[in-house]
């Protein structure tokens, strides 16, 4: 891998997902520098590796959800862009996800011409 390579923070709680995203992410040619399940390490794995991208699970298990995550690490300075995953097209989901400005919302599940579109590799 090389440096040059945009990197990317998986968070998904599923990890079957989570390995799919991982592969298809590397297949493109990204740098994986994170993969997190939950909240907590997610926003820890951001701020500490800067990713260009985060792709972001909306509903994760705790109290927090793909949202908090991205309003918080926005909050403390992360400008890269942020791709979230949803299972819900529901036009009240997809507004809450538009109001943090993210790079795209996809629908899961993500394909990998809709996901490379996105990030342009």
């Amino acid at each position: 891998m090389h440096a040059d390579e945009p990197s990317i923070v998986i968070i998904e709680d599923d990890p079957f997902i989570s390995l799919s995203n991982q592969y298809m992410c590397e297949d493109l040619g990204m740098r994986v520098v994170g993969v997190c399940d939950n909240a907590d390490d997610g926003i820890h794995a951001i701020l500490t590796h800067n990713p260009d991208y985060v792709l972001l699970d909306v509903r994760l298990k705790g109290d927090r959800d793909g949202v908090a995550i991205a309003n918080e690490v926005m909050r403390q300075g992360f400008r890269g862009g942020i791709i979230y995953a949803t299972g819900s097209n529901d036009p009240g989901t997809i507004a809450r996800l538009q109001a943090t400005n993210p790079l795209d919302i996809l629908v899961k599940p993500i394909v990998d011409s809709q996901f490379s579109s996105t990030i342009r590799v």
